[in-house]
């Protein structure tokens, strides 16, 4: 009776993970050619993640000392108990993502709600002035209340 209990509570435990969702992205021990699922299958760039339909759980892990350029559009929501999630692993400095003024934003978060953003450093210097560029936009256009919208230990500079 007791491996029964104990099985069925492995059984729930495991499957109370099963909406949850890890990237990983780490530029310098990276390949785009990988799953991008686990630290050891990481990807190498964003690019792939411009591909991905984010689902509520889903964690998006930046190598620490990785550096990315590029952009990071967030245009799926979670749910109340199942953030999307953009946050730093392992040790050392913020990863950073490079925006080099391709657009107005280094990262966006568009109509979206139940997300947090940990730990990330952003820049988005562009080779000439623009009127409106940041590093990070929240977008709320006609999409009534927006909830849960948490960033954390963030740094932007050179904007």
């Amino acid at each position: 009776m007791k491996k029964l209990i104990l099985l069925l509570l492995v059984f729930l435990f495991s499957c109370s993970n099963l909406d949850s969702y890890n990237i990983y992205i780490d530029s310098n021990e990276g390949d785009n050619k990988n799953s991008g699922n686990s630290k050891q299958n990481a990807w190498a760039t964003l690019v792939n993640l411009d591909k991905t339909k984010l689902k509520p759980g889903t964690t998006i892990h930046l190598k620490a000392n990785s550096e990315f350029n590029g952009f990071i559009e967030i245009n799926d929501s979670g749910i109340e108990g199942s953030p999307i999630i953009l946050k730093s692993y392992g040790n050392g400095k913020k990863p950073i993502i490079n925006g080099n003024g391709k657009k107005k934003y280094t990262i966006l978060l568009n109509n979206v709600e139940q997300i947090i953003i940990d730990g990330i450093e952003i820049t988005n210097k562009g080779s000439q002035r623009l009127e409106a560029r940041t590093g990070l936009t929240i977008l709320a256009e006609n999409s009534g209340d927006l909830n849960n919208i948490v960033i954390q230990n963030m740094v932007i500079r050179d904007v």
